[in-house]
């Protein structure tokens, strides 16, 4: 394994464009620095690389459960509570965790889980993602370039050269990963996710000014991509990051009207949708 440290504050798709420039192997995995694989992960992940060779294989929905390995003073009233509940019912709560609010303190450390990995079940939360979220994620009949999540994603680096790597003009955070995942999408290749937990998000405090981020960067995909695509309108007013099934539910009435020959209502709702993006891009 090489460490490459980046020095240059260019935003995360540079940073990942500086790891895809150094990397040598046929495949590319990408995984944030919060996430924490299990031990069976790589074998996991040929699995599925041998079975969908040139596909993207993802880890979500099913790599979104939580751990705390660490307490930070900057945790949110939320994040505190989850914390003290997660650790307090299986007993492993200690008072010294509050106090001293200019210390981050340690959980749960690497060298405790090279030694046991098992011991990081009881610093996990358990987070309820309803049976519909998982089920439209993992479907892929409609923008399956939503399974493009660097939290944990592998793709052929083939695949990546052709499409050109992550777009560096993104600066803020939010839908950088998607957009890449958009163009493997329409270059042709396919995705899938992976059924099993492959790893755990570890908590940290939350980053600011995250939906305008996202904002701003969804303008720059309409500057890119133009508004000829219902799966891009459709975020400008209902995005999948709010809520996939309601997303995916419109996208199945629109194609429904398609199949149904219904050319008017279809042009017209399909319509409606420009406009709206529209709208959003030019507020």
């Amino acid at each position: 394994m090489a460490l490459y440290l980046n020095r240059k504050k260019g935003g995360r798709s540079y940073a990942r464009n500086q790891g895809i420039a150094k990397s040598k192997g046929q495949f590319i995995i990408f995984c944030d620095a919060d996430f924490i694989v299990i031990p069976t992960f790589l074998k996991i992940l040929e699995k599925y690389h041998t079975k969908h060779p040139d596909s993207v294989v993802s880890g979500i929905p099913n790599s979104w459960n939580m751990v705390f390995t660490q307490y930070y003073p900057q945790f949110t009233l939320e994040q505190r509570s989850l914390l003290y509940h997660t650790l307090y019912d299986k007993g492993l709560w200690k008072n010294e965790y509050w106090g001293d609010e200019s210390q981050i303190k340690t959980l749960l450390t690497p060298k405790q889980l090279t030694e046991d990995f098992n011991k990081i079940e009881d610093f996990i939360f358990q987070e309820k993602v309803d049976e519909r979220t998982i089920k439209e994620y993992e479907e892929t009949t409609y923008a399956p370039w939503l399974l493009f999540v660097t939290r944990c994603v592998s793709v052929k680096r083939r695949n990546l050269d052709k499409v050109g790597w992550f777009d560096e003009r993104f600066k803020k955070y939010g839908l950088e990963d998607w957009e890449l995942g958009y163009r493997l999408h329409l270059e042709g290749v396919s995705f899938v996710s992976m059924r099993e937990r492959v790893g755990y998000h570890q908590e940290h405090p939350k980053a600011q000014s995250e939906a305008d981020g996202n904002n701003e960067n969804l303008k720059y995909m309409f500057e890119k991509f133009g508004f000829s695509d219902p799966e891009l309108n459709l975020f400008s007013f209902c995005p999948a990051y709010d809520n996939i099934a309601l997303y995916k539910d419109h996208l199945r009435s629109l194609d429904k009207l398609k199949k149904k020959g219904k050319k008017k209502k279809y042009k017209n709702m399909n319509q409606e949708w420009k406009s709206l993006a529209k709208e959003f891009y030019y507020q």
